[in-house]
C-alpha cells in the first residue's frame, strides 16, 4: 500500500481558490475558519444537519511539513468535527458544536471523511475515522468511531471504537507514519434501528497484496451497542476509496471499488437482504476498466428507486475521464454502460444523487478555468440522459440530501461550507 497511497494522497492537498459566492446559496460556517468536506442529513422533524472538519493548528502544522516533504504529502492528520443545525429550513442556523470531546481526535481529508444520518426518532448518528495509538508498538493507527446525539446535536455521546485494534504492524507498507488504519468508511441507517457502519482495513495487507479489506460493525438498537467487526469483502478493496451505502427497502447498497486480478480498480455495488450480515456478489458497474497502479481517491455513489439503482462515479478507464452515472435495471445485478455527466469537461468528479418526484438529480464538481464549479443534471426518464449541466456556483464535493419540498445541498467553497435548497418546482427540477 506504500507506493499506492504516496500516489493517491498526492491529491489530498489540492485547495480551492475562493471566488464570488451565487446569490442563492448561504456561508454557513464560522468566518476566519478553515472548513472542510461538507456530510448533510435531514431529521424527520425537518432540520437540517451539517458536519464538517477543519485542521487543529497542530494538523495545519502536520499538513505543512508533508506538503513540503519528498513525498509531497502525509498520512497524519489532526482535525476536529464541527456539527450544525437549522431548525427553520434554513434560514438560521445555531452555534456550531464540537463533536470529539479531545481536539484533533479525527483523522481526517475529504477523501476519507466522516458521515452523518438521522433516524426517524431524531437520533444524530456520527460515524468518522480518529486517531489512536497502537499500545503494542507506540504507533499512530487511525480507527472507525461512532458517535450519536439524542438531544438535537447539542451534546454528543463518548466515541466508542467499532474496530478490532490490528496484531499486525503494517508501518513498512502503510507508510506515512501510521502502523494500520481503518478509514474510507461509510455509515447508513434505516427505519428499524439498524446503523450499518463500513470501512477499508488495512489490518490483513501484506507486501505481496496491498490491498484492503472491507469490514463491518452493526448496531441493531439505533447506536446503543454494536456487535463485533466482522470482513465482508476479502482483500482485493482499493485501500483508499471510500466506501458508500445507502438503504432501500430494507435492503442496503453497497458502494466499493474492487482491485482485479489484472490490477483495474472498477466500481461495484454490492446488496444486503439481511440487514447486513451478508452480502450477495458485487456486481461492476458500466465504467471502462481503470487500470491504475496507485489509489484513485473515488467513491461510488448510489441512489436506488424501486428495481432501478444507479451508481455515479470517477470513470477513469474513460476516454475523457470525468463524472459518469451507470444504472442498472435488474435490481443490481447488472449495470449498463455509464454515460458521462458532463461530456466534454476537463475535470469533472465527486458526483452524488437523489431522487425527487421520480427524477434523477446528479450533482457533481468541475474545473474551469482553474477552479473547481459545482453542477447539476436532471434526469428525467430513468437515467437514459440528462439536461445541460446547470452551475450552482463556486466549490467542491458536493453532497444532496431529500429535504420536504425540494433537495437540501452543501459543499465546500473556499475554506467554507455553502448550503442552497432547491425547491422541487424550481426551474432546475422541473
Amino acid at each position: 500500500m506504500g507506493q499506492l497511497i504516496r500516489l493517491a494522497f498526492c491529491a489530498i492537498a489540492l485547495a480551492l481558490t475562493g471566488t464570488a459566492m451565487a446569490a442563492d446559496s448561504t456561508i454557513i460556517s464560522p468566518a476566519g475558519r478553515k472548513a472542510m468536506a461538507p456530510e448533510l442529513a435531514i431529521s424527520g422533524d425537518g432540520g437540517i444537519n451539517v458536519i464538517w472538519m477543519e485542521r487543529t493548528p497542530e494538523g495545519e502544522k502536520i499538513a505543512a511539513a508533508g506538503a513540503a516533504s519528498k513525498e509531497g504529502h502525509t498520512h497524519l492528520a489532526e482535525t476536529d468535527l464541527w456539527f450544525l443545525r437549522s431548525t427553520d429550513g434554513g434560514k438560521t442556523y445555531g452555534t456550531p458544536v464540537r463533536v470529539n470531546a479531545t481536539p484533533g481526535a479525527v483523522w481526517g481529508f475529504p477523501v476519507s471523511k466522516p458521515r452523518l444520518s438521522a433516524t426517524p426518532d431524531g437520533t444524530l448518528h456520527i460515524f468518522y475515522p480518529g486517531n489512536s495509538i497502537d499500545k503494542k508498538n507506540g504507533k499512530p493507527i487511525v480507527l472507525p468511531m461512532y458517535t450519536r446525539s439524542t438531544d438535537g446535536g447539542r451534546s454528543f455521546s463518548a466515541p466508542v471504537v467499532l474496530g478490532t485494534v490490528a496484531d499486525s504492524d503494517n508501518s513498512d507498507i502503510v507508510h506515512g507514519g501510521l502502523a494500520n488504519a481503518e478509514c474510507f468508511g461509510t455509515m447508513t441507517t434505516d427505519d428499524k434501528g439498524g446503523v450499518y457502519t463500513y470501512w477499508v482495513d488495512t489490518r490483513d495487507m501484506g507486501k505481496d497484496s496491498p490491498n484492503g479489506k472491507l469490514f463491518s460493525a452493526v448496531s441493531y438498537d439505533n447506536g446503543k451497542t454494536f456487535g463485533r467487526d466482522f470482513e465482508v469483502f476479502p482483500a482485493d478493496v482499493c485501500p483508499c476509496c471510500q466506501a458508500t451505502a445507502a438503504v432501500y427497502d430494507g435492503r442496503i447498497y453497497l458502494g466499493s471499488r474492487q482491485v482485479s486480478a489484472e490490477g483495474n480498480r472498477d466500481s461495484t455495488v454490492a446488496i444486503s437482504s439481511d440487514r447486513g450480515k451478508s452480502f450477495q456478489p458485487r456486481a461492476r458497474w458500466g465504467g471502462a476498466h481503470w487500470k491504475i497502479e496507485a489509489c484513485p481517491l473515488k467513491p461510488t455513489s448510489i441512489v436506488v428507486d424501486g428495481n432501478h439503482v444507479y451508481a455515479a462515479a470517477y470513470d477513469g478507464g474513460a476516454d475523457p475521464q470525468g463524472a459518469a452515472l451507470s444504472r442498472s435495471l435488474d435490481g443490481g445485478k447488472t449495470f449498463e454502460p455509464a454515460v458521462a455527466l458532463q461530456p466534454g469537461a476537463a475535470v469533472s468528479d465527486a458526483p452524488v444523487l437523489a431522487m425527487i418526484d421520480g427524477k434523477l438529480v446528479a450533482v457533481w464538481h468541475t474545473k474551469l478555468a482553474g477552479e473547481r464549479r459545482v453542477f447539476l443534471g436532471l434526469s428525467r426518464d430513468q437515467g437514459k440522459s440528462f439536461s445541460a449541466p446547470v452551475e450552482l456556483g463556486a466549490g467542491m464535493y458536493p453532497v444532496v440530501a431529500n429535504r420536504a419540498g425540494g433537495l437540501q445541498l452543501a459543499w465546500q467553497q473556499g475554506d467554507t461550507i455553502v448550503t442552497r435548497f432547491i425547491a422541487g418546482n424550481d426551474a432546475l427540477l422541473r
